[in-house]
């Protein structure tokens, strides 16, 4: 009998919503590492030129050991960084939902394996010849309200909130058909069609706010047990919810009960999930939370830095929770860490109510077993090989690998 090998996994970055990154924006192409970032940068440049289909050479070829996880390896790369492009631009309208994203990569076996030195990527778009025609469209609709938004982000945000559900209504037959209605799932559907279903609402406000320089993020997941997305927005360097579909209902009057709330609002019904390409984990990290609702006329305050003397109503509410973990070099598996904001030391306090992630992934011939949780004495292990959750309580963390 083969005996289990157990580590003890380090803590990965966390989103401190106060933090210097997260004030300047929020990008998940920040996300990125290595090869991913070039991937990115060609889907960018080709798919914002309409080009659908386009090769890309690796300026560092991606070794693995056998041709399966070379495949493998290089599709996990492209989708992250597509899903990337897709959460950094809700202005593109033109790539169809039904057609994914298809790649072709250039396999060559050496001596110790086998290395990726590059692909060719294939997107479909939508209403190909139409393209510059709807853009023109898309830019002046976003325009005429942008020249109508003044004053404080707050209100440039209840003024974009306000008008998209005014000049837009859900579109029903798009739910069950989105190949019939492509306009539905972009922005061009909710400003300029004014039909849209809950990805029409949230790239619209979204794009609203990138060009106000207000940060704001897509959120995908599931909200009342259905398939959903909306927002998350940042004011006063704290972040909230905004779900415009929810606050125009079908048959209803329009309404504020989904903007701008906070974690205690709106945990027990938005449930964001990790990525928005079906049967693949990107990884992601979502800004966390403001823990209440947004006041008007009172503003959030941010974060207090471990050891401040502060006594805000925020601090009180959140105290300082210990993260503790045990560091390691080398050994047949590691942990790899990425993220927005600042690493975790061992034995660090951090304030409760952040984003937390842990990423373990063995190396060949072992399996993860899985990443357990132990906060307060409260322990939970996943199955995953990365894993979010938000700190509530002193927390130790550790990743167990097995021989596969």
């Amino acid at each position: 009998m083969k005996k289990a090998v157990s580590f003890a996994a380090v803590l990965v970055f966390f989103l401190l919503t106060a933090s210097t990154a997260l004030a300047a924006g929020f990008q998940y192409k920040d996300q990125l590492k290595g090869t991913e970032i070039q991937i990115f940068q060609e889907i960018e440049k080709n798919i914002t030129g309409k080009t659908p289909s386009f090769s890309i050479g690796f300026s560092s070829p991606m070794h693995y050991d056998d041709e399966p996880h070379a495949k493998l390896g290089v599709r996990e790369a492209v989708l992250r960084a597509y899903e990337a492009f897709y959460r950094d631009h809700p202005e593109v309208f033109w790539v169809t939902k039904e057609g994914g994203v298809n790649l072709e990569p250039e396999v060559k076996a050496d001596g110790s394996g086998f290395n990726i030195t590059g692909t060719t990527v294939t997107t479909a778009f939508s209403d190909a010849g139409a393209i510059d025609a709807k853009r023109a469209e898309l830019e002046k609709a976003v325009a005429s309200i942008l020249s109508q938004a003044s004053g404080t982000d707050y209100d440039k945000i209840k003024l974009f909130h306000d008008k998209i559900i005014e000049m837009c209504s859900y579109d029903e037959a798009a739910q069950s058909r989105p190949s019939a209605y492509p306009d539905a799932y972009e922005s061009y559907g909710a400003l300029v069609s004014g039909k849209a279903v809950c990805e029409g609402y949230a790239k619209a406000f979204k794009l609203l706010c990138d060009r106000s320089g207000i940060p704001c993020v897509l959120v995908g997941g599931t909200a009342n047990s259905g398939e959903h997305m909306w927002n998350y927005v940042m004011l006063g360097n704290m972040w909230y919810l905004i779900d415009l579909t929810f606050d125009d209902p079908i048959g209803g009057e329009p309404t504020d009960s989904y903007f701008l709330k906070g974690e205690e609002t709106t945990a027990a019904d938005h449930h964001p999930e990790g990525s928005f390409i079906e049967q693949f984990d990107s990884g992601f990290i979502d800004p966390s939370l403001s823990r209440t609702d947004y006041v008007p006329g009172k503003s959030p305050v941010s974060s207090s830095s471990p050891g401040s003397s502060s006594s805000s109503e925020t601090e009180a509410e959140k105290p300082f929770c210990s993260v503790i973990y045990a560091s390691f070099g080398g050994g047949h598996c590691y942990v790899t860490f990425t993220g927005v904001g600042t690493a975790v030391d061992n034995g660090q306090q951090v304030l409760s109510g952040m984003a937390l992630s842990v990423f373990a992934q063995p190396a060949a011939g072992y399996r993860l077993e899985g990443i357990t949780i132990d906060m307060g004495g409260e322990a939970r292990t996943e199955t995953k090989s990365s894993f979010r959750f938000v700190l509530r309580d002193d927390c130790a963390i550790s990743a167990n690998f097995v021989p596969a």
